[in-house]
């Protein structure tokens, strides 16, 4: 299942990495366009039953603190109460794309420490989120073994490129 979300998820993935990594997330102007993408899309796709459930709260959380000391607009469409996802997506694809994302973050979060702008650093609570690695992980060995030909991992294939949609849409 792992390697069938990769492979399905791949062109849209590779299109909005490509899009992300145009963000200076080293400048506060950069830095909240991009936190403003994430908070958007993630506040769209709701939490799914898995892992996501807690963790996309949690980053949530982070990326509305960032904004806030950036002196970036709070997505008003994006609070809990306002945010109605159109329906509940596989929790294998919205974990698959949340908790993938914390790698992605990783990577990222070097280049946002290289900015010498004390408002950038200040926004710091995404880029110091947890990395979520052993829920990765526990993700990773439970994809393993799931079978990868059925109509389940259609829907999660499917999902998982509804959630990339999202951003990808959010960035229009």
């Amino acid at each position: 299942m792992r390697a069938r979300l990769r492979e399905g998820t791949q062109a849209r993935h590779r299109k909005l990495d490509d899009a992300l990594s145009a963000y200076d997330i080293r400048t506060p102007g950069g830095l909240a366009a991009f936190l403003s993408v994430h908070e958007a899309a993630f506040s769209r796709i709701g939490p799914g039953a898995g892992v996501s459930g807690r963790v996309l709260p949690d980053l949530l959380q982070r990326l509305r603190a960032d904004l806030v000391v950036l002196g970036a607009a709070h997505c008003a469409a994006c609070d809990p109460a306002a945010a109605t996802p159109a329906r509940r997506r596989h929790p294998v694809a919205v974990d698959y794309v949340t908790l993938g994302s914390r790698l992605g973050s990783k990577v990222l979060r070097r280049r946002w420490a290289t900015s010498p702008d004390p408002l950038v650093q200040r926004a710091s609570a995404y880029f110091t989120a947890p990395g979520y690695l052993d829920e990765w992980r526990r993700f990773c060995d439970a994809a393993e073994t799931a079978p990868a030909d059925d109509a389940d991992a259609e829907l999660a294939v499917a999902d998982a490129n509804g959630i990339f949609d999202v951003f990808l849409e959010t960035l229009s």
